[in-house]
């Protein structure tokens, strides 16, 4: 399975400056084909960081409510990694069962929601990560809400959305992504990537020695402006 690499690189000048204004670097995945909608990673920026993880994941349930600055506590969860092309029914004992194979195509997990609640319940998939060398336990990469009887399926991308803020913490759900944002592209033989932080941009951007490699083919982009 593939592993990735994400380098982020900050001056110490502008590193004197995040830290005085609280900011911290915040990783997402995209939910359902969008944007990201929880912070996935969240930790303190250094001026040479480096994330990696492998491309597998859980699955997880929760009691959480869907709203901003909320965190998803996990009461289950299949650890990485879950079986694709199979869906896994949720108990109505509040438990994974075993997965059932078919009904999902290949490189997506379906998750049955068959507890008896009246009240929706947070689902998703969940990804272990390596920040700066110290490994942190799976998460949860984005969520969705579900009621009993419902079924939702979860195809997970290799791409990485990137930016800072200083409210939210690791597995907090945003709703929303609304900071400058940079979205990084991996998969298709791209398994590493190195990027700056741009403080007139309040971004982080490709590194200059990457920019004319990645060219023909762009693999980053900023919004606000895009990046080509």
């Amino acid at each position: 399975m593939p592993r990735y690499t994400l380098n982020l690189q900050i001056d110490s000048q502008s590193l004197s400056m995040l830290y005085a204004a609280g900011q911290r670097i915040t990783l997402g995945q995209p939910a359902n084909n969008g944007t990201p909608n929880l912070a996935w990673i969240v930790f303190n920026p250094l001026q040479s960081n480096t994330v990696n993880w492998e491309d597998q994941y859980g699955l997880y349930a929760s009691t959480s409510t869907l709203m901003p600055g909320a965190n998803l506590v996990m009461m289950s969860a299949v650890p990485p990694p879950a079986q694709d092309a199979s869906v896994y029914t949720f108990q109505p004992s509040m438990f994974f069962g075993p997965p059932t194979r078919g009904g999902v195509p290949s490189g997506t997990y379906g998750i049955q929601n068959s507890a008896q609640s009246f009240q929706p319940l947070a689902f998703g998939l969940t990804q272990a990560v390596e920040v700066n060398g110290a490994a942190m336990p799976s998460r949860p990469t984005s969520a969705t809400a579900m009621l009993s009887n419902m079924m939702s399926t979860f195809t997970p991308s290799p791409t990485i959305y990137v930016w800072l803020q200083s409210v939210y913490g690791s597995s907090t759900f945003i709703g929303n992504l609304n900071a400058p944002s940079t979205r990084v592209n991996f998969g298709g033989g791209v398994t590493s990537q190195t990027l700056r932080y741009d403080p007139g941009r309040g971004v982080f951007v490709p590194s200059s020695s990457l920019q004319a490699e990645n060219a023909a083919t762009p693999h980053v982009e900023v919004s606000e402006p895009a990046f080509y």
